[in-house]
């Protein structure tokens, strides 16, 4: 990559009515960009403007080689993955567990998505019409708030059945888990519908917000588990069967909360960045453009949580293939 001397407060929006065509260039574009939101969805005191602006230089002119180098290997490794935990899960004689039935929308929600990377890669590399690229960028919601939605909910659920076995028992096992999947699905269209017409920059301090609570609702059920499991109660030795439960709804919870903050809480610096970026420089850098560009593509990550966390589990209960079977099943419904 060059080096680049254009300053960047030079590369501002250019009005759609100036007859100045040289000026079009500074966009190093090859059409207008789309219009911006209205003032009041952005509250930070850095103008929209240059954001926008420097999301499309850094993703034109550093970043278009990785990203779609980045997406055609996402493509073609989660996509048979998510589609060979889809068929398992769905496939199945016997009922599913309480978690596989989230654990299912959760790889239904990463197919849908790898099957729309294909247009991410096209839009990246040619000229495409404004609807095409809003549409584009509306799909990210299924992967940067749908998928980190379900996987909380499946921490909170997991948490629920240590913290409060009564109450979990009384919910059900079926009519809540496809409330909360209904829920999460409604949610994710009006998410997926906001970044159709507002664009990725104006929602992304919102989806950042939004990733940090819920992974501080993991950190919570987390921490509800820890303390209970260290509450032993009377007569729960070590290697109790409760104290197992207890072990193993930890492992779960950890299982998916660590390789979610690997994918998704890069997500939740790139507004700080931006901001870092847009008040103490002048112009931008190839090597800012691509940390820019890291921290955008690291969410690709979380199209593998499902896939791992189920093949793991699939490991364990191979090797515990010996236990007892009513000792099995318990461990099953837990998980």
């Amino acid at each position: 990559m060059g080096n680049i001397n254009i300053p960047f407060f030079s590369q501002l929006v250019v009005p759609a009515n100036s007859s100045n065509s040289s000026l079009t260039g500074l966009w190093l574009m090859p059409t207008p960009p789309p219009p911006l939101p209205p003032s009041f969805l952005w509250p930070l005191p850095i103008p929209m403007e240059i954001l926008v602006t420097m999301m499309n230089h850094c993703h034109v002119t550093e970043g278009r080689t990785l990203w779609m180098a980045v997406k055609i290997v996402v493509l073609l490794t989660a996509l048979p993955a998510n589609a060979g935990l889809t068929w398992a899960l769905s496939s199945r004689k016997r009922v599913m567990t309480p978690s596989e039935v989230l654990g299912l929308n959760v790889s239904v929600m990463d197919l849908l998505y790898c099957l729309c990377l294909p247009l991410d890669i096209y839009v990246s590399v040619h000229t495409v019409p404004e609807t095409a690229q809003s549409l584009r960028e509306a799909l990210f919601a299924l992967n940067m708030f749908g998928c980190p939605l379900l996987l909380t909910f499946m921490c909170v659920e997991r948490c629920l059945a240590v913290v409060r076995p009564v109450t979990y028992i009384r919910l059900g096992r079926w009519w809540y888990r496809l409330l909360l999947c209904a829920l999460s699905w409604l949610l994710t269209l009006t998410v997926g519908l906001l970044l159709y017409f507002l664009g990725l920059v104006a929602m992304s301090l919102y989806l950042s917000l939004t990733i940090s609570l819920l992974f501080l609702l993991m950190l919570l059920c987390l921490l509800g588990i820890v303390w209970v499991l260290l509450q032993s109660g009377p007569g729960e030795g070590p290697s109790a069967t409760g104290a197992s439960l207890k072990r193993t709804a930890l492992q779960n919870v950890l299982a998916v909360m660590a390789p979610s903050a690997v994918a998704y809480c890069p997500l939740v610096a790139v507004v700080p960045y931006m901001a870092v970026i847009t008040l103490h420089s002048s112009d931008i850098s190839p090597a800012q453009c691509d940390v820019l560009e890291l921290l955008l593509l690291f969410p690709n990550l979380g199209l593998f949580i499902g896939p791992l966390f189920y093949l793991s589990r699939l490991r364990r209960l191979a090797c515990c293939s010996k236990t007892p079977k009513a000792k099995t099943q318990t461990q099953n419904n837990v998980m």
